[in-house]
């Protein structure tokens, strides 16, 4: 004899069943969901102190390259300082250092022009010295307001010729301490930059 089952003890049965299945699912879950949490929030933290750790390295890299550039800096003072000292002292001193190519061009041909002159004054008239040392003074004046133009050109122009070797000295010093200032401006302002990522007080 078959037993009959009503249709709401198949529902409740079902019901049950899908109970007794949902309830070790519910258990499993929750210690998962708690376990990722912590997983997740233990790698926000290992995520925050890499990137603090990485924003104190670069600061102490800030700061160390700030002390470099202000050493250098005060270097490049120094040697500005004793380079023009130099240049006094040879300018004095009438030393060639002390001149540029081009007025050593101008000053040699005048010395060449006063020698032919004195040359000049040695012979005797209308012999064929007195000739050739008057051809040649000629020669050397020509060439030296060809010179003396030359030297006019090249300070316009600012070309090396005309500048001596102190004063290049002189000038090269002065573009090394700007450009030192203009490396430690840049290194201050990424200090401030890092300190800023760090929330630091100094940055303000």
């Amino acid at each position: 004899m078959k037993t009959s089952r009503k249709p709401n003890e198949l529902v409740a049965t079902g019901f049950h069943r899908g109970a007794i299945v949902l309830k070790p699912v519910f258990r499993i879950a929750v210690p998962m969901v708690v376990a990722a949490f912590a997983c997740g929030t233990a790698y926000a933290q290992s995520t925050a102190t890499t990137q603090t750790s990485d924003t104190s390295r670069a600061v102490q890299g800030d700061r160390m390259q700030i002390k470099a550039d202000e050493a250098a800096l005060s270097q490049e003072r120094q040697n500005l300082k004793t380079d023009k000292k130099t240049l006094e002292a040879d300018a004095r001193a009438g030393r060639m250092a002390a001149t540029s190519d081009d007025a050593e061009t101008v000053y040699r041909d005048k010395l060449a022009i006063k020698g032919e002159a004195q040359a000049i004054k040695a012979d005797k008239p209308a012999t064929p010295q007195m000739k050739t040392d008057e051809a040649a003074l000629a020669h050397d004046r020509k060439q030296l307001r060809a010179d003396e133009k030359a030297l006019e050109a090249d300070t316009t122009a600012g070309r090396m010729a005309a500048v001596s070797r102190d004063s290049e000295s002189v000038y090269q010093d002065t573009r090394a301490i700007k450009g030192e200032k203009r490396d430690l401006a840049t290194d201050k302002a990424n200090l401030k930059s890092d300190l800023k990522k760090q929330g630091h007080p100094e940055a303000s």
